[in-house]
């Protein structure tokens, strides 16, 4: 009679371990945060890549414009080319958005700044120009233009709903494109 019961028991027991109901509540649990997380970070990577490839792009908008000008063009023309850049970014507010145009043109086998334009928005780029490996672009008489874009990008998961969720962290993206005017040597701009 005891083997009996013993063997009854053994065999609920059985049963109870058996039982797998909860498992994958229990799994989900542990498993879902991480899969969360890793579901918007690769939102947000993606997203810093797309705002880094929109400002390489508008970056050699900017200058491309300013380039193909052969005829002089006043000062407020160049006003257009930074709305250029706020189009390309349309899904940021414009005045986040950092675009300055620089002209530098050889002089004594230096590279000399002729003129600079800036939207006046968003924050100052990092770091001044490069000049260094300038003098291997330009030979005497002919110019160089140089276009900048700067910004910064929060990612959404740091930023939701205008609220620093896990910290401050941002980045600040930074795009230069240097330019051969395309119809003379110089760039043509009678107020600049």
């Amino acid at each position: 009679m005891n083997m009996t019961r013993f063997k009854l028991a053994a065999k609920a027991a059985r049963r109870k371990l058996a039982d797998d109901k909860g498992i994958a509540a229990i799994e989900f649990g542990l498993l879902a945060p991480f899969l969360f997380l890793m579901f918007f970070g690769l939102v947000d990577l993606t997203s810093y890549i797309s705002v880094t490839r929109k400002a390489t792009s508008s970056s050699a908008v900017l200058g491309d414009l300013v380039a193909q000008n052969g005829a002089p063009f006043p000062a407020a023309s160049i006003n257009d080319y930074f709305n250029a850049v706020n189009m390309i970014h349309a899904d940021l507010e414009p005045n986040t958005i950092r675009a300055e145009i620089h002209v530098y043109r050889m002089f004594n086998n230096a590279p000399q700044l002729r003129f600079t334009r800036t939207n006046n928005q968003g924050n100052n780029c990092s770091a001044a120009v490069n000049t260094a490996n300038m003098p291997a672009l330009m030979a005497a008489g002919n110019e160089l233009i140089v276009s900048r874009v700067c910004l910064r990008h929060v990612p959404r998961m740091l930023d939701w709903r205008g609220v620093q969720s896990i910290g401050a962290a941002e980045f600040n993206v930074e795009e230069t494109t240097i330019t051969r005017p395309r119809v003379s040597d110089t760039v043509r701009c009678t107020d600049c």
